[in-house]
């Protein structure tokens, strides 16, 4: 397969046993990370989706430098 989208799609099928992608839609994923994924863990995810946003451009934050956003990401990814 020489798509990049498909590869991950094949890899997510077969990592969570799923035999159609067709059958895959986003209450599906959601259910699967109610059950799996601890409150901590979401919460990090989310802080950093917006930190993310912020560095990317699409969020605002005067609070906070380049610099400070980027040790940040950083931190929860290491962490």
């Amino acid at each position: 397969m020489n798509s990049n989208i498909g590869r991950n799609a094949f890899f997510c099928c077969s990592r969570y046993e799923v035999a159609d992608i067709l059958y895959v839609n986003r209450c599906m994923v959601s259910s699967y990370v109610d059950e799996h994924i601890s409150p901590q863990l979401r919460a990090s995810a989310l802080l950093l989706l917006e930190l993310l946003f912020i560095r990317d451009g699409s969020f605002s934050c005067s609070l906070l430098s380049s610099h400070d956003i980027y040790e940040l990401v950083d931190f929860i990814c290491t962490s």
